[in-house]
């Protein structure tokens, strides 16, 4: 993209494969699931037809905040706040000449479920002067974010990306989109979930795009095979420190990596399905490659959507071929 270049310089992640970037980095290089039998609610009835999930599994948000600031806040909050705490450590981020320049984008599809479901159960049965006085700030999508830019004192540019699936990945873009306009020079920058809850399983299955893979749950999610049956529910939250290349040396940050380009497009045919010719999936990656000033034989490795749904699958292939060939 033109303008300014901009780069990596910190990771922190909080997964059902590992707490931090170094357990999670282990577990996926030695094909170690984190997808088990679901606890954080009881699915032992049978009208739970989904049992299983990717929990977090050992995270204890209290290693972060004090029980206090845990209670005040939703666990997606709590996951992001970890994140981000190991991300910024590692860029060295507290050293930022002016913490004006730091923003915070937070990408998140349904912010607080967690919250909003106790708050509501409590309206029914102990009435409105009986809610959890910190709902709505624990519940809006913005939350996380408004969190880490307390935290941290960052003053920069602070709201929610949301886009479904994508809401991680639209925080980066448009964290370098705002780097390169200048209205940052560094931005904290990711996605936080925690979904695995009744209504998040409940939703998701009757849309039918869960797995039922209860007795096999590390071969459940199969993208692109045969045999996939729906993708499995997740909880998590990966944040990146991202910054203007001469900001990000001039503190003596380490640039881990870069981030060339970034594009998005959308379908605009259906609440759900893809659009089946697969035609601004396709297009999407085609900008991206062109504003990065690369052809696609330079492309080594591809992070796919890959849902493992029957339906979604196939247009994802689609579109990749559209732009790869075979």
């Amino acid at each position: 993209m033109e303008g300014p270049r901009v780069v990596v310089t910190g990771m922190g992640i909080v997964s059902p494969v590992g707490l931090d970037v170094a357990t999670a980095w282990d577990s996926l290089v030695h094909g170690r699931s984190g997808i088990r039998r679901i606890t954080r609610f009881d699915v032992s009835g049978d009208e739970w037809k989904v049992k299983i999930a990717g929990e977090a599994h050992g995270f204890d948000p209290t290693s972060h905040m004090s029980p206090k600031e845990a209670r005040r806040v939703d666990r997606t909050t709590q996951m992001a706040v970890a994140a981000a705490d190991q991300a910024i450590a590692q860029s060295c981020l507290t050293t930022a000449p002016d913490r004006d320049d730091v923003g915070v984008l937070i990408g998140c599809g349904s912010g607080g479920i967690e919250t909003y479901a106790d708050a509501y159960r409590t309206l029914l049965e102990r009435g409105p002067a009986r809610m959890n006085p910190f709902l709505i700030p624990a519940e809006v999508l913005d939350a996380s974010g408004v969190a880490v830019g307390i935290r941290h004192g960052f003053h920069g540019p602070n709201f929610a990306v949301t886009s479904a699936c994508a809401s991680g990945a639209d925080a980066l873009g448009t964290a370098a989109l705002l780097i390169r306009a200048g209205h940052a020079g560094a931005i904290v920058a990711g996605g936080t979930e925690a979904a695995v809850h009744p209504l998040g399983i409940g939703g998701f299955d009757n849309l039918r795009a869960l797995s039922h893979r209860n007795d096999e749950p590390e071969q459940a999610s199969r993208p692109f095979d045969g045999e996939r049956d729906g993708f499995v529910l997740a909880e998590g939250a990966a944040v990146l420190v991202v910054e203007e290349l001469g900001y990000a040396l001039r503190r003596g940050a380490v640039p881990l990596a870069e981030l060339v380009a970034y594009a998005v497009t959308s379908d605009g045919s259906h609440i759900t399905a893809p659009d089946p010719d697969a035609r601004q999936q396709a297009r999407a990656v085609t900008r991206a490659l062109a504003a990065a000033r690369l052809a696609p034989a330079d492309v080594g490795y591809v992070n796919a959507h890959a849902t493992s749904t029957p339906l979604g699958d196939p247009f994802e292939i689609r579109a990749y071929r559209a732009v790869f060939g075979e």
